[in-house]
């Protein structure tokens, strides 16, 4: 399902440059030109082509024509005859308008032409993070074996973005992702986390006057005594920095540090992405061995599992 969705978010970002190209904006019914394209690609193009691109644009403008086909005009390579004829203005359903030119005149813009590459990376990412610098990482190809290569990098405390491949600063794909990046940068917020299974739902104890009954409340700071309900232990409480949306996406179980199962999964656990509801995973700790086997919860955040696969439906602490 990760990999789908992965390919799909490809796709939609390849669509955008070819709505570039056409000289338009995003149009108001994108999510249905995007689903036709998705499911024209899948049925149609070779994802491992390096040709994808071309490909988005080809579904682009059959899509148009089942909209619209008396007054589609399709593009052809540079390198044959681009016949433009009377168009007149041309409306393809909602939202969706292509320039119109009159007369023999050669159009301002360059159409489907497949030499013109609007991103040049196929995939890029901005999730991975070490000492404060987060890293913008491309591949120019589609082979998820392939080496990708850091494009730039943003510094977290002066956000300031230093760019290791010029070709970044005008690719529309790039620029996307590293405002994604810096957006998040600016929407971080401070979480407590439970010591030993990182999850965000912990307590702390206050104490109460026996004679007013007013409530004493303690100074929040890292390190604190807490308890965990998920993991169901008095721990330390911890504070992290978070972007703002983090979410809890599910659990896993894992071995205790220090234990002969240090490093491992459950072996109820189907595989290292696979992540679990909370009843779920408490099943597994439970399937010890008689006691001789050392199991901990812990919590997976959203991001922290690449291409996971999820082994329930709903709330994660059900």
């Amino acid at each position: 399902m990760g990999k789908i969705k992965q390919i799909k978010t490809r796709v939609e970002n390849m669509l955008f440059g070819a709505y570039t190209n056409i000289g338009i904006d995003k149009p108001s019914n994108h999510d249905e030109i995007l689903d036709f394209v998705f499911e024209d690609i899948l049925s149609n193009a070779d994802l491992t082509s390096k040709n994808l691109l071309f490909d988005v644009r080809k579904s682009l403008l059959k899509w148009i024509k089942t909209k619209n086909a008396t007054y589609v005009h399709v593009y052809k390579p540079a390198s044959q005859k681009l016949d433009t004829g009377m168009l007149g203005d041309r409306k393809c359903t909602e939202g969706l308008h292509i320039p119109s030119y009159m007369g023999k005149a050669t159009p301002r813009i360059t159409g489907f032409n497949p030499g013109v590459i609007e991103n040049v990376w196929s995939e890029i990412r901005n999730n991975f993070e070490d000492e404060g610098i987060v890293y913008i990482d491309a591949w120019e190809d589609e082979d998820d074996d392939s080496d990708g290569r850091v494009i730039a990098t943003i510094d977290k405390s002066t956000r300031k973005v230093e760019y290791k491949d010029d070709r970044a600063k005008t690719d529309k794909y790039a620029q996307e992702m590293i405002a994604e990046a810096l957006n998040d940068i600016d929407s971080t917020r401070n979480v407590f986390v439970c010591s030993d299974c990182r999850s965000d739902n912990v307590q702390y104890q206050t104490w109460s006057n026996a004679n007013s009954d007013k409530v004493i409340e303690p100074i929040l700071h890292n390190g604190m005594d807490g308890f965990c309900p998920d993991c169901q232990k008095h721990v330390k409480l911890v504070l992290l920095e978070m972007k703002g949306n983090a979410k809890v996406a599910g659990f896993q179980v894992v071995g205790e540090d220090e234990t002969p199962q240090y490093g491992e999964i459950h072996p109820q656990m189907d595989a290292s992405f696979c992540i679990y509801n909370l009843t779920q995973a408490r099943n597994m700790m439970d399937d010890n061995n008689n006691g001789e086997e050392k199991w901990r919860l812990l919590t997976i955040w959203e991001g922290d599992v690449e291409e996971p696969t999820m082994m329930f439906e709903g709330d994660p602490r059900n």
